[in-house]
C-alpha cells in the first residue's frame, strides 16, 4: 500500500508490513514559489482528489483555488485541471475547505466570500463531465449574514451537501446547512433547509 500526500510532507504512521511514501508534485499553472497553504484542505476518492489553496492569489490576494488531481496508470499523481469559481474576487479564500465524492463530485468553501457582508461566505459545486470539471452549483444559507464563515467545513455525500458556517450567532439556530441536488433539474444544488439541523 503506497500513501501518497500531495504538496505536503508528511509523517504517516502505517500498521506494520505497510510501508508510506510521501510524493511531492509540482504544479505549473501559476501557484509557483512556496506557499504554506498549499494543501491546507485535501480529499481523495478512487483515483481521484481534490488539493484547497486559500491564501493562492489568483484574481486577487488570497482569492482562493483549489486543484483536481488524477492517478495516472503508474501509480504517480498529476495535477488535471484547476478550480476557480465564476465570481472570485479577493479575499475570499475559496479552497478553505474541501470535499469529493465518487470522484465526480467536488464542493469548495469560500468562507470569507462577501456577497451578504464581509465573511457571510459560500461554497462551490463542481461536477466532472468526462474529463472536465465544470462549476454547477453556488450555496449559501437562505439567511446567511455578515461574518457567518459559512463554508468553513464542507461534505458531500451522493446529492445531498453539508455546509457548516463557523461564526453564525443567530439565536437558537445550529450553524449548518443541508443542500440536495434538486432532481428536477440535473446538476443543480439549492439549499433545502437552510441554516438548522440535518433533516
Amino acid at each position: 500500500m503506497r500513501l501518497i500526500v500531495p504538496c505536503l510532507l508528511l509523517l504517516a504512521s502505517v500498521a506494520p508490513g505497510l510501508s508510506a511514501q510521501c510524493e511531492m508534485l509540482k504544479f505549473s499553472d501559476g501557484t509557483g514559489g512556496f506557499n504554506p497553504q498549499l494543501g491546507n484542505a485535501v480529499a481523495i476518492n478512487g483515483g481521484s482528489a481534490v488539493v484547497g489553496v486559500h491564501f493562492f492569489d489568483g484574481i486577487g490576494d488570497d482569492s482562493g483555488t483549489a486543484h483536481i488531481l488524477q492517478r495516472q496508470p503508474d501509480g504517480s499523481w498529476l495535477p488535471a485541471q484547476q478550480l476557480l469559481p465564476g465570481d472570485e474576487t479577493s479575499d475570499d479564500r475559496f479552497g478553505f475547505s474541501v470535499d469529493m465524492d465518487k470522484g465526480r463530485t467536488v464542493i469548495v468553501g469560500a468562507r470569507y466570500n462577501d456577497d451578504a457582508g464581509y465573511g457571510s461566505g459560500s461554497a462551490y459545486m463542481f461536477e466532472r463531465a468526462g474529463s472536465t470539471w465544470g462549476e454547477t452549483g453556488y450555496l449559501t444559507a437562505s439567511d446567511e449574514a455578515q461574518a457567518d464563515l459559512f463554508g468553513t467545513s464542507v461534505s458531500v455525500s451522493r446529492t445531498t451537501a453539508i455546509v457548516r458556517a463557523a461564526d453564525r450567532t443567530a439565536p437558537a439556530v445550529v450553524n449548518v446547512s443541508v443542500i440536495r441536488q434538486q432532481q428536477v433539474r440535473a446538476r443543480e444544488w439549492k439549499s433545502e433547509s437552510g441554516s438548522g439541523p440535518p433533516t
